[in-house]
């Protein structure tokens, strides 16, 4: 076997191991989340020990391979088990990494390192994508952990890096806009350089997105948002932070920006109060209480046809469309110490909605992004195959060759299925002034069973209040702040 023919052949190869074990890897994940949901709804059991295992080292650092995704899945389990400074710890990890895998995109698109490896591996054989709103959320968890251990300070540099990330969404989706025209010409360079002319799959992809769309009652959900990332937890709770650290000049936008995304009534008399007296949003109410149920959506494999130009054939591709996971909850309720309704909690945040908006908003470029893989791909493999016959003339390398392009092909073309799944699907929110030293949070389950939690509150204070409800377990933290 001539050497050109070994080299090539050995790189297919390893870079095939190389994708099937992180496929496998990033198609695992679901699975192995699955177990820990149950054990949270069925049992109220939060067990980190298998995620840590893969996080930390020997000496309790986190290991610079430690995957994206379950540094992620960490940050949000440890406040469930009042773990906030490692939750902190785990979640910065997890800014660092993607932040590198920003300014990696940022450097392909200025031309400096793009390769066509970029538009051969599948998303799932990379690292884990974060959504918009999940770069925005994750500060947010870290503002939380950060309130519920009294440090304002600490909470105040998160929910300004929160606000910094707002910044960069446009920007970011012009780099992805770049990256996708910079696909395209290599595409297109490769193809003239095999002699194949006339590659123009635009309608094709124009088809193709319509058909991988929205329902009409999803995108109908979705049609009031601004954008897929802004939250009106994030944005409240931003006040409330910088009121706590009395700059009520930038509490001001934040406080605004929720009453504008939000139909929260608690948050509309906030902003009322705020706008005669600005310094009313911790004077006149010593309660805030979030509470947060449910999981965000989970993905699934949709396959569509693609009728590929080069091999004049139809094929297929994978992209990951979402899947929603049920809620269970049917109202919750807050209780003073006589066990009088207070009031009730009102939604502030839907990450489902967040999380459509921004499938709308991508699937474009997955689109795209996938056909342009199958269109290299094709290239490639009818290079490497008509080279194998004009100059080895060799059946049994042929076969080979063949081979493994098919398996290299099968798993790349899989859709990447990892998401976040320990984040909260909703975000409920009430406030209030109340004068005795104790509340009761009630959650009425839609099967009609009830689950109450007593906590004491500082009338004098203002409290905050984080509550997360998983199956029949609530767990609850608080912090009373002075005035």
């Amino acid at each position: 076997m001539r050497p050109y023919f070994q080299t090539r052949i050995m790189k297919i190869c390893s870079l095939t191991v190389l994708v099937i074990i992180v496929g496998c890897a990033a198609h695992m994940h679901t699975s192995t989340m699955d177990v820990f949901k149950q054990d949270l709804v069925q049992k109220g059991v939060c067990n980190t020990s298998r995620l840590e295992e893969d996080v930390f080292d020997s000496h309790g650092m986190v290991k610079e391979s430690a995957d994206l995704i379950e540094l992620l899945e960490l940050g949000a389990m440890y406040p469930l088990q009042k773990k906030y400074v490692p939750s902190n710890q785990v979640l910065e990890s997890a800014h660092g990494k993607y932040t590198q895998y920003e300014e990696r995109a940022r450097i392909n698109v200025r031309g400096a390192t793009t390769e066509m490896l970029d538009i051969l591996l599948a998303e799932g054989s990379g690292p884990y994508e974060m959504a918009l709103y999940e770069k925005i959320y994750l500060h947010t968890i870290k503002a939380m952990n950060y309130l519920m251990i009294g440090k304002v300070e600490g909470a105040r540099v998160e929910v300004m890096r929160g606000i910094r990330q707002h910044s960069r969404v446009k920007e970011m989706a012009e780099f992805k806009t770049a990256e996708i025209n910079t696909s395209k010409a290599l595409v297109k360079q490769q193809a003239e350089q095999a002699e194949i002319n006339d590659i123009n799959v635009d309608d094709q992809i124009y088809h193709l997105t319509r058909q991988a769309g929205l329902s009409a009652n999803q995108a109908q959900a979705v049609i009031s948002l601004r954008n897929s990332y802004e939250n009106g937890f994030t944005y409240l709770l931003s006040a409330l932070v910088f009121s706590l650290n009395h700059e009520p000049e930038n509490a001001r936008p934040q406080l605004k920006n929720a009453n504008d995304i939000t139909e929260n009534q608690y948050v509309k008399r906030l902003f009322s109060d705020f706008r005669k007296d600005s310094s009313s949003l911790i004077s006149k109410n010593n309660v805030f209480v979030f509470t947060q149920t449910g999981f965000a959506p989970t993905r699934e494999n949709a396959q569509f046809p693609f009728y590929n130009p080069v091999s004049k054939t139809l094929t297929s591709f994978c992209i990951s469309k979402l899947a929603r996971v049920p809620s269970t909850i049917a109202a919750v309720d807050i209780l003073d110490n006589a066990s009088r309704v207070s009031g009730r909690m009102m939604p502030l945040a839907d990450l489902d909605q967040l999380a459509l908006k921004q499938y709308q908003e991508d699937l474009p470029f997955k689109i795209t992004k996938a056909v342009l893989r199958v269109l290299w791909q094709t290239i490639r493999d009818k290079g490497l195959i008509d080279k194998t016959k004009s100059e080895t003339q060799d059946e049994v390398l042929e076969k080979i060759v063949k081979a493994f392009l098919s398996l290299f092909n099968l798993v790349v073309n899989q859709a990447d299925l990892r998401a976040w799944n320990m984040v909260p699907r909703k975000t409920l929110f009430y406030c209030g002034n109340l004068d005795e030293p104790g509340l009761t949070i009630k959650v009425s389950n839609l099967s009609g069973k009830v689950l109450e939690q007593k906590l004491p509150i500082d009338p004098d204070a203002v409290n905050i209040v984080w509550a997360r409800c998983i199956g029949s377990t609530l767990f609850v933290s608080s912090y009373a702040f002075n005035r």
